[in-house]
């Protein structure tokens, strides 16, 4: 895992360097949440509506937000463990 994201890192940051954005960090953001998170959204519901698995409600909000990682206890319960990178 350490090894991929290293190597993910350097090919953003190179293809970063060759076409630099003017986005403001706000735009940034706004961008790549748009690109992300339709699809973790998704699978998300996905999990829920399939799956068979108990999770607090507490749990499914951080991780509806994305901040699934923030509180160790969420990650080890969540519906999608495999996203706490994200």
């Amino acid at each position: 895992v350490p090894w991929f994201f290293m190597l993910s890192g350097f090919v953003l940051f190179s293809a970063y360097l060759n076409k630099p954005k003017t986005d403001s960090m706000f735009g940034y953001v706004l961008r790549r949440s748009g690109t992300i998170y339709p699809l973790y959204a998704f699978a998300f519901l996905l999990g829920k509506v399939r799956g068979n698995i108990y999770t607090e409600w507490p749990t499914l909000l951080a991780q509806s937000f994305l901040m699934q990682a923030w509180v160790p206890y969420f990650t080890e319960n969540a519906l999608q463990m495999h996203c706490w990178f994200l």
